[in-house]
């Protein structure tokens, strides 16, 4: 890596783009002063400076099939959100990633949640080539599913009481993920629904979340939380999670909206807490095809929205994806309306990654901060689409001339 001088670029200041004659890399990071060694002069052409961009909820990363559609797109930092701990360290998997020419990467891999839950059918059924959506699938599917424990321990744990967790966190942090994911799905309805034992059908038991956050504290790890109503969202909040990996309201089925809309006191203590909401709006699509009913879907999305941005609760783009990137979910929670182009991209290219990243100096072009950043033809506040306008890729002081 060479220290370089960075000319005739125009350079994202936070409110608005600055024109710089010279920004200079020094050793990875940006500073405003001229180093006494030598540099490679790099002409930016007037270009839009901005930093790279996140996406904080995927399942992209159990392989590289998609780190050149990252690389292209400006994405330089994700979340893989649980996947298969196998395939992610994998030598040709683990050694492509985490790197200044790649995608930085953190992964959850086994996501912890109760017996046959939710995201067990999803992975019991790719492990068994049962695709799609097993859960609904024909009663041989899940009959199948039920007795099968393929991905168990490598893309979920089960933990039905306190003993059953304690037992199971050993092996856990053997596997040495990055976060936990946890799970809470309609956690008001949990005995019922794990009564059922339907693949898929419930997440982890509220009682045990205290528990398992405590100790994933414990072991140095951050906890998210995949919630689906409101109950949920209040469970996490007060068991201390450290960031939501949904926003409730994305699939309503046939209950009442008031199931979903978030209790304004429980955001103001995720807002004091300091917690994360990775929103995942867009997926409402999937569950909500009827335009009739994604209308409904929607009140309640910008409802929840607009507290959460009253009370200053930091959001993260991120789609749920699976073989598809951030950019539907940027789109679609722009056309909302609840944020302005501005603030929808300060949560992408800023609050994002420091989601990711919580310790790394990312998402601003300050001195002192990672020499990472995109040039842009065309100006982003603008037109979202010009974020599409990359004629330069630079990640931690690397030019990446090959994307």
């Amino acid at each position: 890596m060479r220290d370089l001088t960075l000319k005739n670029g125009l350079w994202w200041d936070g409110r608005g783009f600055r024109a710089e004659a010279a920004v200079y890399s020094v050793g990875g990071l940006l500073s405003r002063k001229r180093p006494s060694r030598p540099t490679e002069t790099i002409d930016l052409a007037g270009g839009f400076v901005v930093p790279p961009l996140g996406d904080a909820h995927n399942h992209n990363f159990a392989s590289t099939e998609m780190l050149a559609s990252y690389l292209k797109e400006g994405i330089f930092y994700a979340q893989d959100m649980g996947d298969s701990a196998r395939s992610r360290r994998a030598p040709n998997v683990a050694l492509r990633l985490n790197r200044p020419d790649s995608v930085d990467v953190r992964w959850a891999d086994a996501s912890l949640t109760s017996t046959l839950g939710h995201p067990f059918a999803v992975f019991e059924g790719l492990a068994l080539g049962i695709y799609g959506l097993p859960s609904f699938g024909s009663p041989e599917n899940q009959a199948t599913l039920k007795v099968s424990r393929k991905a168990e321990g490598d893309a979920y744990v089960f933990a039905d009481d306190p003993q059953m967790l304690a037992r199971l966190w050993p092996t856990y942090l053997a596997l040495k993920t990055d976060f936990l994911k946890v799970i809470l799905s309609n956690s008001e309805s949990h005995a019922e629904n794990f009564a059922k034992q339907i693949p898929g059908g419930h997440g982890l038991n509220p009682a045990l979340l205290p528990d398992a956050v405590r100790r994933a504290h414990d072991a140095g790890l951050r906890v998210w939380c995949h919630v689906d109503t409101a109950q949920d969202f209040h469970v996490g909040v007060r068991s201390g999670v450290d960031g939501f990996a949904h926003l409730p309201g994305y699939g309503m089925g046939d209950r009442p909206a008031s199931a979903y809309e978030i209790n304004e006191a429980d955001i103001r203590e995720a807002a004091r807490r300091g917690i994360f909401v990775n929103v995942t709006t867009a997926i409402a699509k999937g569950y909500a095809p009827d335009p009739n009913v994604l209308e409904k879907v929607q009140i309640v999305q910008k409802r929840n929205l607009r507290l959460l941005k009253k009370h200053g609760i930091k959001i993260t783009i991120g789609m749920d994806s699976y073989g598809t990137g951030p950019w539907p979910e940027a789109e679609y929670l722009l056309a909302l309306g609840v944020f302005t182009l501005p603030e929808l991209l300060k949560i992408w290219w800023t609050d994002t990654p420091r989601a990711i990243f919580p310790g790394r100096k990312i998402g601003q072009l300050a001195d002192g901060f990672e020499t990472s950043f995109l040039v842009l033809a065309k100006n982003p506040l603008e037109r979202l689409e010009n974020l599409k306008t990359i004629s330069q890729r630079v990640k931690q002081g690397w030019v990446l001339s090959s994307v």
